[in-house]
């Protein structure tokens, strides 16, 4: 009973941790563009045509189908998503325990729920913000667990296999690099149920495969129904095939070649280098202990290595690249370190005073790799106590180490006030239309765009090669979505549009400057059919003046 009451111990630590890290996230604003979008587009749920046929998204609905209940039933407000994801990371904090104590014991366990709730934070992989691939984590880790439990049973049992099909779907659900988990995972199943030992009744690989391929349709079923009732399964079917992406979304292919990554990837080492060093130990063979202290039968390091190939693969298996995908390397990550740890403390030969001496070491290390997502969360909890609610309100609010990028900050929540005084200043049958990448401008002015080409990088810019949303302008994929979004923007014709507000650059030499264009950031130059609808059509605005955005009124409105 000891043990139980040392692991309820570390539990409670671990979630007032889990909670404490998160306190910047637990305000009414959007913290990245994704969520902003995700926010808007979940609107369209039940509406006819669904979200693909008014919307152009390119993700799985499950984000949407989250959004739209917690809106619905607990408010429409970004506080709502902010709550929920912290309870979310509180789950998978449990889920990677239970995973930790099945591979080793309560010390690796600990390990390895401490480094998934502290590593799970960091900057350079957005992890504060949940994104699309935030919701994929709790699925996988569940379904390694599923698993092990179920290639560790004496008598295996149909329904495990078959939830594991449910598990892997869901997450696929959410995010389509988790597919690589239900690649990964399905092989480990063929390879573990033919190399059962004799003592356990386990099922034929025909049989394994089949109630796992069950489970994972069968949850797919009622998805692709809903879509089917409400006229949008053709479209679903349309946005998600990867040969539109192009037209879509936006992509060269192997996007983690480009320069995001290139940038990125140094940083996140450093800013995950202890999870990485002790994560790496675990490569070195340890000796086997013994009697009591021999590791559990359900170690499984067919299944142990599946969940860490598919993590890996994850982050390289899109078209794109963002610094959020990191965050699919975390729990795998978390695993390998705390195994290591927890099969150094289960060897008799070490003595109790090194293996101490090593927590004494790792844990405060990994606190200095957070110490500025520390250094947040306590500014987070004196603004609670001081003034009652989470404010920033200064350009120098760092969020993401040196750089000022605007999540918890000044431009955020100027969005939302841009976004509220459009709402007083329009009519409800009005649209606007956000240039770049700010959708959560719809979201907070609660006006829908004219078109479903709502973001920038859809089809709007020609943006470089190398930068991982470049458009083939040439493609009659990408022609085709241009000359809708045109025709979609003269026939509604948005009331307003908004854009950044940023020191343009400089025009070519036969356009005047005060032309209305040269506003638009120079990351995201428009094709000249856009920009001459806008010229031809659109003034400055003198309504709802914000820094960070100019906004643009239709010439002839009041």
């Amino acid at each position: 009973m000891a043990v139980y009451a040392v692991a309820a111990t570390v539990v409670f630590v671990l979630f007032r941790l889990t909670v404490f890290l998160r306190l910047p996230l637990t305000t009414d604003v959007i913290c990245d563009p994704d969520v902003g979008g995700a926010a808007y587009s979940s609107q369209f749920l039940t509406q006819p045509g669904s979200i693909y046929a008014n919307a152009v998204e390119t993700k799985p609905p499950g984000t949407y189908f989250l959004f739209h209940f917690l809106f619905t039933y607990f408010g429409k407000t970004m506080a709502v998503v902010s709550g929920f994801t912290i309870a979310y990371h509180v789950l998978c904090m449990l889920a990677i325990f239970a995973v930790g104590w099945r591979l080793t014991n309560l010390a690796g366990a600990t390990a390895t729920a401490f480094f998934y709730t502290t590593y799970s934070v960091v900057s350079m992989g957005n992890g504060l913000c949940a994104n699309f691939e935030t919701w994929t984590l709790l699925p996988t880790i569940c379904l390694f667990l599923l698993l092990q439990i179920a290639y560790s049973a004496k008598v295996q049992r149909a329904w495990m296999l078959i939830g594991a099909g449910v598990l892997a779907s869901t997450a696929v659900m959410f995010k389509q690099q988790a597919a690589m988990h239900v690649i990964m995972f399905g092989l480990a199943i063929i390879e573990e149920s033919m190399n059962a030992p004799r003592n356990r009744k386990v099922y034929s690989v025909p049989k394994a495969v089949a109630f796992y391929v069950a489970g994972g349709i069968g949850a797919t079923i009622p998805v692709m129904a809903f879509f089917a009732a409400h006229g949008g399964l053709a479209a679903m079917i349309d946005n998600l095939n990867p040969s539109n992406y192009v037209g879509y979304a936006s992509t060269e292919g192997w996007g983690f070649l480009n320069i995001q990554f290139k940038d990125s990837l140094l940083p996140f080492l450093q800013n995950t280098r202890t999870l990485w060093g002790v994560a790496l130990l675990g490569i070195i063979p340890l000796p086997t202990p013994k009697g009591d202290d021999a590791p559990p039968p359900a170690e499984g390091k067919v299944l142990l290595r599946a969940y860490i190939f598919a993590s890996f693969l994850a982050v390289f298996a899109g078209t794109k690249f963002f610094d959020h995908y990191y965050m699919l390397l975390i729990p795998a990550l978390a695993v390998m370190a705390g195994r290591w740890v927890g099969r150094v403390f289960a060897l008799p030969q070490v003595h109790w005073a090194l293996k101490l001496a090593a927590f004494a070491v790792i844990f405060p290390t990994a606190g200095n790799d957070i110490r500025v997502e520390f250094e947040l969360a306590a500014k987070a909890k004196e603004m609670r106590g001081d003034i009652g609610q989470v404010e920033w309100t200064e350009e120098s609010d760092f969020f993401w180490r040196n750089t000022p990028v605007p999540r918890y900050s000044a431009f955020s929540d100027r969005a939302k006030h841009l976004g509220e005084c459009l709402r007083e200043h329009a009519s409800a049958d009005d649209t606007i239309y956000v240039w770049d990448y700010i959708p959560q401008i719809y979201f907070y002015s609660g006006l829908n765009a004219p078109t479903r080409h709502f973001m920038y990088f859809d089809v709007a810019t020609d943006l470089p090669r190398g930068s991982g949303r470049w458009h083939v302008s040439e493609d009659r994929r990408v022609l085709r979505e241009r000359e809708r979004l045109i025709r979609d923007l003269e026939e509604h014709k948005p009331r307003y549009i908004v854009t950044f507000d940023l020191p343009p650059p400089p025009p070519p030499p036969d356009e005047p400057p005060e032309e209305v264009w040269v506003h638009i950031a120079e990351h995201a130059p428009l094709f000249e059919e856009l920009k001459e609808y806008v010229d031809e059509n659109y003034t400055e605005a003198d309504e709802c003046e914000s820094t960070y955005f100019v906004v643009l009124k239709r010439k002839g409105t009041s």
